[in-house]
């Protein structure tokens, strides 16, 4: 069972840091999720003729998909954990937070989660090593 597991997570990655010994141990996972940039669309010969758009709900399921195994690849590696610490800039922490909530089987003895900036690995390593105690 692992002991202490801090996450700096973004939508483009998420940095796992484990402190299951001296040296904690930094894992990068890159999140594969699409960037938003639509493309297509036309207009008509006509002068007021129609116009086709181009259907932003398709693109929104493929991301919400996109996130959803994301979350899912980070859930198998912070199974069984007794201390998680989540931070980072944007609202994957938030979204990642409630979807750790919903995993019935998943109820770590300490969760927080915290706003931060970009960083340096070692300056994740020192905030996650910061905020969690030691078993």
């Amino acid at each position: 069972m692992k002991d202490r597991i801090g996450i700096w997570i973004d939508k483009k990655v998420a940095f796992i840091i484990k402190f299951n010994g001296e040296k904690p141990n930094v894992e990068k996972m890159d999140s594969s999720i699409p960037d938003f940039h639509p493309k297509g669309g036309h207009r008509s010969k006509q002068p007021w003729g129609p116009v086709d758009t181009v259907k932003e709900k398709a693109y929104l399921a493929k991301e919400r998909l996109a996130i959803k195994e994301f979350f899912f690849r980070i859930y198998d590696r912070v199974a069984g954990v007794k201390q998680l610490y989540i931070f980072g800039p944007a609202q994957m922490k938030d979204e990642l937070k409630k979807f750790l909530d919903g995993q019935y089987n998943f109820k770590p003895d300490f969760l927080k989660v915290d706003p931060a900036d970009s960083m340096t690995e070692n300056q994740m390593v020192a905030k996650a090593k910061g905020m969690l105690e030691p078993a």
